[in-house]
């Protein structure tokens, strides 16, 4: 394994004077690094363990442990600029980088009659590039009052290039409905997720039978949970011995299965499962609520469409609660639940206060700080409405991916105490 560095400040080297330029470096860097397997993964070990039986029992994992275990390598390279601009007060960072793991650890599926249901294996090849971008200056500079502020911002590509020898894809993570995937797939982007569409149209309008109901479609890429950008906005404002602090984070695109719109819209609890309840029973009798009321016209819930037939736009009503249980439990489209993450929020912010100086002259302390912090207060803009993107299963890699009644987020407050001495 190998890293080194270089960097060339080239307003220096070239005499540069400028009231324009303050300073300029290009830089660049190139790396490999290892990645080690887990603790008891080279060999079959029997577990032990405690049970009501008088006697210990013992077992061995359904795992069958590596073979020419190779440790898994990342060839890195990155290039970037340093600029400062107006005696310093403007700075512009920028970095592209390029990085490709092979040999990655993961897990092949072995059949039954091996007596194992999975082995490690050393497989695969994935690419990540990309950019970062930070500019950072001084909006304001005054005796009493300073506003400093930065702006950093990144989007990063990443592509699976290659699994195992005869796969091309294979399965991360299946949600608990069993509707919606997370699937490794070469040519795309590692944490696509897959489900069951609606059949449509070359408009990509929905195809409706002559019933009303919607049609299923193929099982296809609905979105992944990479965002098309993050970024966060840093603000730091000063006036004389008080100091205001807060930080706006935001990302732009990005999606996540939402089982809880799903769960609502099956069990008729959410808002839009209510759309057409009150027009099909109104206009309808029976057992069920199944046949219309004579001398009325029925109406109901009209799907979104056009008639496989004619190509007509769909007119004919529906039962919601039939609907619902088509589409999402017979049909298992999930499309309508592929929810986007964008979203822009506060994400931190503290107001403090500096003790005067005279009253450090006969202490101990030579700076004292008070302030009240506070994370996480609000969203500005949400696109998926009232569940948190960042709100999924776990913090794994591809934890965002599915989202099921989480708890809500949470707002945190807390009061800081500084003392240097």
């Amino acid at each position: 394994f190998y890293s080194g560095n270089l960097s060339f400040l080239f307003t220096k080297a070239l005499n540069i004077k400028s009231d324009i330029l303050s300073k300029g470096k290009i830089r660049g860097s190139v790396a490999q690094v290892g990645n080690d397997a887990g603790a008891y993964q080279t060999t079959n070990y029997y577990s032990v363990s405690q049970t009501n039986l008088p006697y210990p029992v013992g077992g061995m994992s359904g795992q069958l442990a590596f073979e020419n275990f190779k440790p898994e390598i990342t060839n890195s390279w990155e290039i970037g600029t340093n600029l400062s601009f107006f005696k310093n007060r403007l700075e512009l960072d920028v970095t592209y980088y390029d990085g490709t793991s092979k040999n990655q650890i993961m897990s092949a599926e072995l059949a039954p009659s091996s007596g194992f249901n999975s082995q490690k294996i050393n497989a695969g090849e994935v690419r990540n590039h990309g950019y970062e971008v930070l500019i950072s200056g001084t909006a304001v500079s005054t005796k009493d009052f300073n506003y400093d502020l930065s702006l950093n911002f990144s989007k990063n590509f990443n592509e699976v290039v290659s699994l195992y020898e005869g796969v091309d894809r294979r399965l991360l993570l299946e949600a608990v409905t069993g509707f919606a995937f997370v699937e490794l797939r070469t040519g795309e982007p590692f944490g696509s997720i897959y489900g069951y569409d609606y059949a449509r149209n070359d408009k990509g309008q929905k195809l409706i039978d002559s019933h009303g109901n919607a049609i299923k479609g193929d099982y296809k890429k609905l979105g992944d949970i990479n965002p098309d950008m993050i970024g966060g906005l840093s603000n730091n404002l000063s006036y004389k011995n008080f100091n205001l602090r807060f930080l706006i984070d935001f990302q732009l695109g990005g999606e996540y299965y939402s089982e809880s719109r799903l769960y609502q819209d099956l069990f008729g609890t959410s808002k839009k499962s209510l759309q057409g309840r009150d027009e099909w029973y109104s206009t309808h009798e029976g057992l069920l609520y199944g046949e219309t009321i004579p001398g009325v016209v029925p109406k109901g819930y009209v799907e979104d469409g056009v008639s496989e037939n004619t190509g007509e736009a769909n007119t004919i009503p529906v039962q919601p609660i039939m609907r619902n249980f088509n589409i999402i439990y017979a049909q298992k489209i999930v499309s309508d639940y592929i929810m986007d993450a964008t979203n822009v929020r506060l994400r931190e912010l503290s107001l403090g206060y500096t003790l005067p100086q005279r009253w450090m002259d006969k202490s101990f302390f030579t700076k004292v700080n008070v302030s009240i912090i506070a994370r996480n207060l609000f969203f500005f803009y949400n696109a998926s409405g009232d569940y948190d993107p960042e709100s999924g299963f776990n913090s794994g890699s591809i934890g965002n991916a599915f989202e099921l009644n989480p708890m809500p987020t949470s707002r945190s407050y807390g009061f800081n105490l500084s003392m240097n001495f």
